[in-house]
């Protein structure tokens, strides 16, 4: 069984001022929960110039521990997101330096 998933969300229409209101929150949350990221970062619009969503490898041994992760993230106990998906992922390529 795979302990890597993908978290995909994104943010509902008009509603940037939770963004801008929660990210401090969201950006500790992330924080102190790094032992469980791989990577992350948000999605931007087409031309780059706004955020319109979050996405993050993470990894979880605990299926309860994953669940509560993405519940409790700050962003979405806010409303910000209009789409969530989370899906088990296998890494088969990774950047190479």
């Amino acid at each position: 069984m795979t302990n890597t998933y993908l978290l995909h969300c994104l943010d509902a229409s008009g509603k940037a001022h939770i963004r801008e209101a929660t990210r401090e929150a969201h950006a500790a949350y992330m924080r102190a929960h790094a032992d469980h990221i791989v990577m992350g970062g948000p999605l931007l619009s087409g031309d780059g110039s706004r955020r319109i969503g979050i996405s993050a490898v993470l990894r979880f041994d605990d299926p309860g521990a994953l669940a509560a992760f993405a519940e409790n993230e700050p962003y979405r106990k806010a409303g910000l997101f209009d789409q969530i998906t989370l899906h088990p992922m296998q890494i088969v390529m990774r950047e190479s330096h």
